[in-house]
């Protein structure tokens, strides 16, 4: 792990402060994701059974999508739908 995070950052040519977003973004992905699949491997089989059945009849385990990073205001809402004034 330590190799990737010295060397990612190099191969996309970042600056000391960007390689310092990287360093953060990455440990706290990697964080979370352990704490996820930690808190999979303590569920229930059958909630985990329901949740994987879940998932799949709503299609999201072929797909990805990006985490909004912020609740949208209703300024910005109205921005995006184009009924803003």
């Amino acid at each position: 792990m330590e190799l990737f995070v010295e060397v990612m950052p190099a191969s996309i040519c970042c600056d000391e402060l960007e390689n310092w977003y990287f360093k953060l973004y990455f440990y706290n992905f990697l964080y979370d994701w352990i704490e996820s699949v930690q808190n999979l491997r303590e569920m229930p089989k059958e909630r985990y059974d329901a949740l994987l059945c879940e998932r799949r009849d709503m299609g999201l385990l072929d797909r990805v999508f990006r985490f909004p990073r912020k609740p949208e205001t209703a300024n910005e809402h109205s921005a995006k739908s184009g009924d803003g004034q």
